[in-house]
C-alpha cells in the first residue's frame, strides 16, 4: 500500500511494475495520503501518473471529486461505487458488494450531494442522445436512428470527464438510467463534443471503443435502425 505523493524510489518501482503488468493496480493508502493532499489532488496525481488505483478508504470527498473532475482517473473501485449510488438513487437493487462504501454511507452521501448525482444521471441519459445525434449527423455512419428526434443544448452540469469510465465500467447503471429516464432531449455540450480530451480521442470514439455505442444501439427497436453496426 502506498501513500501519495510517491517518493522517487517508489515511483520508479511502480512504473516498472506497470510496464511488466498492464493490469497492475496501485493500492493507495487514502487515509495517510489525505494528511498532505486533498481528495482532488490525489485524483489529479493519479490521472497524471496514469496508474489504475484502488483505495483503503472511500469518503464523500473522493466520490464527489471523482464525478466532477476534468481529468480521467482509472479506478474500478470508484466507478462501481458511483454505480451503486446511482442504483440506490433510482431505488434499484445494488449489485456489487458494499464493503468500502456501505448503504449507510450512500444514504449519508446523498444528504449533501444529491444534486451531484442527479446531474450525473441527467448527463448519463444524455449519452444516448449524444450518440443518436452524432450518428444521425455523420454522413459516413451509414445508419440513421429515428431521424425525427431533435435535441437542444446546455452546458450547466457539475459532471466531469469521468462520465466516460463511469458509463463504460457501469453499463448496468447506464441501462438503468436509460430505462428510468429515457433520452435526455438536452445535450450537455461541455461534455459531449468533438474535443480530443478523452485519452487523446473524442468522446464518441472512446464510447465506441469501450462498447457503449453498440450497447446503446442494442436498446433501440430494430425498425428504428437502418444498419446493425456503426463504425467510428
Amino acid at each position: 500500500m502506498y501513500t501519495l505523493p510517491l517518493n522517487p524510489i517508489d515511483l520508479t518501482e511502480i512504473y516498472k511494475k506497470k510496464l511488466e503488468d498492464d493490469s497492475f493496480v496501485l493500492f493507495v493508502d487514502y487515509v495517510k495520503s489525505r494528511e498532505s493532499l486533498t481528495a482532488k489532488q490525489i485524483l489529479i496525481y493519479l490521472s497524471n501518473t496514469g496508474f489504475t488505483a484502488a483505495f483503503n478508504k472511500i469518503d464523500n470527498d473522493l466520490v464527489t471529486e471523482f464525478i466532477k473532475l476534468d481529468f480521467i482517473v482509472s479506478s474500478h473501485m470508484l466507478t462501481r461505487t458511483v454505480s451503486n449510488i446511482i442504483r440506490f438513487r433510482l431505488k434499484h437493487e445494488i449489485v456489487d458488494g458494499l464493503i468500502m462504501f456501505t448503504t449507510k454511507d450512500i444514504e449519508e452521501y446523498l444528504v449533501d450531494n444529491v444534486d451531484v448525482i442527479d446531474d450525473l444521471i441527467d448527463d448519463m441519459s444524455g449519452i444516448s442522445s449524444y450518440i443518436v445525434d452524432t450518428i444521425n449527423n455523420n454522413e459516413d455512419s451509414g445508419i440513421c436512428i429515428n431521424d425525427n428526434m431533435t435535441f437542444s443544448e446546455h452546458n450547466k452540469s457539475a459532471t466531469g470527464l469521468n462520465i466516460l469510465s463511469i458509463t463504460s465500467d457501469g453499463l448496468d447503471s447506464l441501462a438503468l438510467v436509460i430505462s428510468e429516464k429515457g433520452l435526455n432531449k438536452s445535450i450537455n455540450t461541455s461534455l459531449f463534443n468533438k474535443a480530443s480530451k478523452y485519452h487523446g480521442g473524442d468522446l464518441f470514439h472512446m464510447l465506441y471503443k469501450n462498447g457503449v455505442v453498440n450497447f446503446v444501439l442494442s436498446l433501440f427497436p430494430e425498425e428504428l435502425i437502418t444498419e446493425d453496426e456503426v463504425t467510428a
